[in-house]
């Protein structure tokens, strides 16, 4: 998961209830790993090479679509881990990936929405 960088957007009223001009708005963007290896090569299933090109192409997509992302998590898989750090080294990021729950096929989408 990818989280856009926050623009002001509308006015708010702050945690201490004051009026304010400042509102944040961000775009979440959802992408799915690479593919794989089969799980006969390696049981961990990191990225193939196909899937290594696929998400580097990716990331140039959106290098070049000029999105620009504050955060990016994955769902503690490798190749989830694997796609998350391939952004990230293409975009410039300055953080880390971090692992987070409810990011896995079956997770109840409750913990992140």
């Amino acid at each position: 998961m990818l989280r856009s960088r926050k623009r002001k957007r509308r006015k708010f009223h702050n945690s201490r209830n004051f009026p304010t001009n400042e509102v944040f708005a961000m775009n979440v963007y959802l992408m799915q790993h690479g593919k794989p290896v089969s799980k006969e090569k390696d049981p961990d299933r990191p990225l193939s090479a196909r899937g290594i090109e696929d998400v580097k192409r990716m990331a140039d997509f959106l290098k070049k679509a000029g999105v620009e992302v504050g955060e990016v998590f994955h769902s503690g898989k490798t190749r989830a881990r694997q796609t998350a750090e391939i952004i990230l080294a293409s975009l410039n990021i300055g953080s880390e990936s971090q692992e987070k729950k409810g990011l896995s096929p079956l997770d109840d989408v409750k913990m992140i929405a």
